[in-house]
């Protein structure tokens, strides 16, 4: 690293320059916070795991962009990401699912995070508190599971909207005319609860789910 003008003499270089916390250091005996995540994902890996979480952090690294770098560093781990239902458009979410799947041979899986604390919810800017979570979560997955299926799909509802949506044509195998992108499976869905409401609630936004009986309950949606 060469030092600005007032530092050591000009032209000096600095034998141990720092990396941001997630570049990787490809020296010996160095590593950052990004190398150390790929170690994880890849000991998963070789130790016979076959799926990583990468939970919902609003204060951490974002779940979407960690995930998508962990599947190039694992190539054979399924990863499931955390998401809000209210980080984007349900369509939108959908694309980048889409996306995934293409460029990462069908490994994703869902998350959906419906109990961080309003507190939370605020400070991310989302107001949707209380049983609305679950109101929109279902609105999310009929939307989402919408234009993955249908070729014309429309859908005005209380927090989204789309209007003749859909990524494929009728036969719901080859792209649109104007779209790029081929068909390739949906990601699976999974919600958690560790009360009878909040499991309650992931039925209801996700009718499909089933469920296991141990202290810390989840749900999932093929």
């Amino acid at each position: 690293m060469i030092r600005p003008a007032g530092g050591a003499a000009r032209g000096h270089i600095d034998a141990a320059p720092r990396f941001d916390a997630a570049v990787t250091d490809p020296r010996l005996g160095r590593s950052t916070q990004g190398d150390y995540l790929v170690q994880i994902a890849r000991s998963a890996e070789a130790t016979g795991f076959t799926g990583l979480f990468v939970p919902y952090d609003p204060r951490g690294e974002e779940s979407w962009v960690l995930a998508t770098a962990l599947a190039r560093e694992a190539p054979r781990l399924r990863l499931v990401p955390e998401i809000q239902p209210g980080f984007a458009t349900a369509v939108y979410s959908a694309k980048l699912a889409l996306s995934f799947q293409r460029f990462f041979d069908n490994r994703l899986d869902w998350k959906l995070a419906l109990d961080t604390t309003p507190e939370l919810q605020r400070q991310v800017g989302d107001t949707v508190e209380g049983s609305a979570r679950f109101d929109r979560a279902e609105e999310f997955f009929t939307i989402t599971r919408g234009v993955w299926d249908e070729a014309v799909f429309t859908h005005h509802g209380t927090y989204f909207e789309v209007e003749a949506g859909g990524f494929f044509g009728a036969d719901l195998s080859s792209p649109l005319p104007d779209h790029e992108i081929a068909r390739r499976p949906a990601p699976r869905v999974f919600l958690s609860g560790t009360s009878d409401a909040e499991l309650e609630g992931s039925r209801r936004a996700s009718p499909t789910c089933t469920c296991s009986t141990s202290s810390t309950r989840s749900t999932s949606r093929p």
